[in-house]
């Protein structure tokens, strides 16, 4: 059997190259771009990004502040952390409930376990409290 060559079809055509990549990491840029950017819309203000009292007492924002910075915390500033988290992670969800949160102990306990190794010391305090929140058992939910 032998292959019968078509005549109609037309030829591939040529990649662009380097120059079709170029276009398309700028339009990729600046898909991204227009998502992370607020708006500026004329006559209103855009609002502030972080509320003022996710700021902590150590001047770390809560959503920066990390395992290092749970070390160098007092007693005062650990339990600031605590309320801070609580206001925040316990707060009303959209659904209609609210978040589940942590005891000051557990906290703790949470933040001194997952802390102790140096190789820890980048993790986010937040995200490791609203993944442990997350598992915990609230009072009244039959569970």
């Amino acid at each position: 059997m032998q292959a019968v060559p078509q005549q109609d079809l037309a030829p591939a055509p040529r990649p662009l190259g380097r120059a079709a990549a170029v276009l398309a990491a700028i339009a990729a840029l600046a898909a991204t771009a227009s998502l992370v950017m607020p708006a500026q819309h004329s006559g209103h203000p855009v609002a502030p990004r972080v509320a003022a009292s996710a700021e902590l007492a150590t001047g770390v924002p809560l959503q920066r502040a990390r395992c290092a910075d749970w070390w160098r915390m007092t007693g005062e500033q650990r339990t600031a952390l605590f309320g801070v988290l609580r206001g925040t992670v316990g707060g009303p969800s959209t659904s209609g409930g609210r978040g589940t949160t942590l005891t000051d102990a557990q906290a703790t306990r949470l933040f001194d376990n997952n802390c102790a190794n140096q190789v820890a010391s980048g993790f986010l305090l937040y995200a490791l409290y609203v993944r442990a929140a997350g598992f915990r058992v609230g009072p009244g939910t039959g569970l």
